[in-house]
């Protein structure tokens, strides 16, 4: 939160000193040396203050309303979705690995969901990614089928 506040103030404030620099290049055009010249200047220079001062207050009022930010209320993701949570996946994987049996030289990777609910887990090789089995487990009933290469 606090580096998201820094990055938008110094956006602000680069580009106040764009908008500043563009300003005084198209208003503080050269003029021979007379009371015009001064003039264009403070024009030019008043309204760079005002840009500013803009600019400065965009910027408070932006830190503000972040800082004022009520915290966005967690939600369970919906069960009737396809997207697992950590508890089911985890099921999952403890299921394959009581039945496979061993936890040695061997990983349980999350593979996704099937279209009929059952979450596929594969056995690998933890060296070479080699995949030993795979299972289609239904998490609810703990009912599976395994594939084994």
């Amino acid at each position: 939160m606090e580096k998201k506040v820094i990055f938008i103030i110094i956006g602000v404030i680069i580009v106040g000193a764009i908008s500043s620099y563009l300003i005084y290049d198209m208003i503080g055009l050269k003029t021979e040396e007379t009371g015009t010249e001064n003039i264009l200047q403070n024009i030019s220079e008043n309204k760079i203050e005002n840009i500013m001062e803009n600019e400065t207050n965009i910027s408070e009022n932006i830190v503000e309303n972040i800082q004022n930010e009520e915290p966005v209320e967690e939600r369970p993701i919906s069960s009737e979705t396809n997207v697992p949570t950590e508890s089911t996946t985890d099921k999952a994987k403890r299921i394959a690995r009581e039945d496979y049996g061993t936890d040695e030289g061997v990983y349980y990777s999350y593979d996704g969901v099937d279209n009929d609910g059952r979450y596929i887990i594969s056995v690998r090789d933890s060296n070479t990614t080699k995949q030993f089995a795979i299972y289609n487990i239904n998490v609810e009933t703990e009912e599976f089928s395994k594939r084994e290469f």
